[in-house]
């Protein structure tokens, strides 16, 4: 299968140019500041951060988004790791088992959304 000269190039290009063209600005930036400033314990900066806890009911994230943020994860937990396990384990049974429980899930939530 012969290969296409101008794609090969393309791709090493984009592959070696965009990485380093996006590291210009941050390493100017880290190497901006002085030796001095940086090590200087005793300065009163702009760097210094303050800390708050927050409730989330006052932060605008109610119960139910954790809720259903909590059965996406376990989801995607079902579908990207416990699936493919018993596929590559050859746990035939296992396997439906998993993705008859997802089917059910995905029926639900269509159900629950009508």
């Amino acid at each position: 299968m012969p290969v296409d000269t101008g794609s090969l190039v393309l791709g090493l290009v984009t592959g070696i140019a965009v990485p380093l063209l996006s590291n210009i600005i941050p390493i100017k930036e880290a190497l901006g500041n002085s030796l001095r400033d940086a090590l200087d314990r005793f300065r009163s900066g702009v760097d210094e951060m303050d800390v708050q806890f927050m409730r989330m009911e006052n932060v605008g994230v109610a119960p139910n988004q954790i809720i259903v943020a909590l059965l996406i994860l376990g989801n995607s937990f079902l579908t990207l790791y416990v699936a493919p396990k018993h596929i590559m384990e050859i746990n035939v049974g296992e396997a439906f088992f998993t993705l008859n429980f997802l089917l059910i899930g995905v029926i639900l939530g269509l159900i629950f959304l009508g």
